[in-house]
């Protein structure tokens, strides 16, 4: 019996959960962080996932615990009013400067 094209692509790349048990995401926004921690600018890269937490009405990333930066005021207006709904946010690096000193961040949904 000749295999339907949704076979083929699931033998290609495979049928099982997505990664980390994700299923998926969707970006909400791309910026810069404000105050970013010097020492702690050092220590990260593309790719590292950040935590969010609420502080004095801004949003602030945390790298282990340890401040990384905050969000600028417009997107981390936008993402603060995403938290007090319950949304599950992702935060990654997406590029780091360490002459400017700049780290640019992608905030995104998690889907269930």
């Amino acid at each position: 019996m000749p295999m339907t094209i949704w076979e083929k692509i699931r033998d290609m790349f495979g049928s099982g959960p997505t990664a980390q048990g994700r299923g998926g995401e969707v970006s909400v926004t791309t910026c810069g962080l404000e105050g970013v921690d010097s020492v702690l600018l050092l220590k990260l890269s593309v790719g590292t996932e950040l935590t969010l937490r609420e502080v004095g009405g801004r949003v602030e990333a945390m790298r282990k615990d340890r401040p990384a930066g905050f969000l600028s005021g417009q997107e981390g207006g936008h993402v603060a009013r995403l938290m007090e709904q319950g949304a599950r946010l992702n935060c990654r690096v997406i590029h780091i400067s360490p002459e400017a000193p700049l780290v640019r961040v992608r905030i995104s949904i998690l889907m269930e």
